[in-house]
């Protein structure tokens, strides 16, 4: 649904982010942020942030990352449109009302970012894995410490070239497999994950070491291996 310009801006400004998760976690301030167990996985260390000022929150641990719609939608398993109507109502707007071709809009959104949040996990995972140790030593040779690469969510890819498609095939039954970008409808899951692939392709032929970032453009190598690795 196209929102009026403005209104979301409205509606996160109204809606204090770290008031709205202290309700759900137990936050204590550690400078200009806070900081909790995380409540989207099991953990005994806090590695849950919320930074009130930038208005968004991300998780060390699992990756979980977004502002307060995010959360809301995450927390209580609602789509855009329902995270929205709750938190409106709340911070005491009208909602623009939605149109069903606009929900069912809203739902292909939300479908294709949980989507792209699942690859930026993934890479993440592999990273910290056993089989991540040689990208995550060229890291620490750039002079990268553990806490920047989390912040900035990098991630390695393996050689396995369907093993994404593997792991995001489960909850995202749209067929995930890179295809010609000319057959594949244009803002689908299956279009998504075609581009991804394709720039991952390309980066492939400039390093050997397949680091991955969502914040750093994909087409952008992030380094070679000066070693030969």
């Amino acid at each position: 649904m196209a929102f009026p310009p403005g209104f979301l801006d409205e509606l996160r400004s109204r809606v204090s982010l770290a008031g709205l998760i202290g309700r759900r976690v137990k936050l204590l301030r550690r400078g200009r942020e806070y900081a909790g167990l995380c409540p989207f996985h099991h953990e005994k260390t806090p590695s849950f942030y919320v930074v009130e000022d930038k208005s968004f929150f991300h998780c060390f641990g699992c990756g979980a990352h977004g502002d307060v719609i995010g959360f809301v939608m995450r927390a209580d398993n609602l789509d855009f449109i329902e995270a929205i109507e709750k938190l409106a109502a709340e911070a005491g707007l009208a909602v623009p009302r939605a149109t069903p071709q606009e929900r069912e809009r809203a739902q292909r959104q939300k479908t294709l970012l949980e989507a792209l949040e699942a690859a930026a996990a993934f890479y993440e995972n592999r990273l910290w894995s056993p089989a991540g140790s040689r990208a995550r030593e060229y890291l620490r040779r750039r002079g990268l410490d553990p806490e920047t690469i989390r912040r900035f969510r990098l991630g390695w890819a393996p050689d396995d070239r369907q093993a994404l498609r593997r792991s995001l095939g489960v909850d995202f039954p749209e067929p995930l497999r890179p295809t010609r970008p000319s057959m594949v409808p244009a803002g689908t899951v299956n279009d998504t994950c075609c581009r991804a692939y394709g720039a991952m392709a390309e980066y492939r032929k400039l390093t050997s070491l397949k680091l991955t970032s969502p914040l750093i453009g994909s087409r952008r190598p992030l380094g070679r291996d000066s070693s030969g690795g």
